[in-house]
């Protein structure tokens, strides 16, 4: 499990770009959530580890310091969080929103399929139509 530890302590958060997007969702008082979300982001997409051994082994003197063995301190992406109004000036300007995914959507310019379920009557319906 240790090496498990390792791999996730020196994974490449910054240099992965499907981690920075959901991290950037974060609001700025949130920070102390980024570990949290680092490990739902390894488990999720890399390799399972549980959190509590992690966090345990981090602490303990098998992870070294917090950084964990054999890799540099390097800092916590900065998260920005935009006020309404920021975003609001970017889209007036139509400029990128950070953060905001972009979504190809094209028409199918499929005609409508009738359906072909019969409706449901309502309650009062049924009530009526027992009379």
């Amino acid at each position: 499990m240790e090496a498990a530890f390792a791999r996730f302590h020196s994974y490449d958060f910054e240099g992965d770009q499907r981690f920075l997007r959901g991290v950037q969702t974060l609001q700025a008082g949130e920070q102390a959530k980024i570990l949290d979300a680092k490990l739902f982001f390894y488990n999720r997409f890399v390799e399972p580890v549980d959190s509590t051994s992690y966090k345990a082994w981090r602490s303990s003197g098998s992870g070294g310091d917090a950084e964990g063995p054999g890799t540099e301190k390097t800092e916590e992406p900065q998260v920005k969080s935009l006020s309404f109004a920021e975003v609001m000036r970017l889209v007036r300007e139509g400029k990128e929103v950070p953060g905001a995914t972009k979504v190809q959507i094209q028409a199918s310019n499929r005609t409508e399929t009738p359906s072909r379920m019969e409706r449901i009557p309502k309650p009062w319906e049924v009530a009526s139509a027992a009379k």
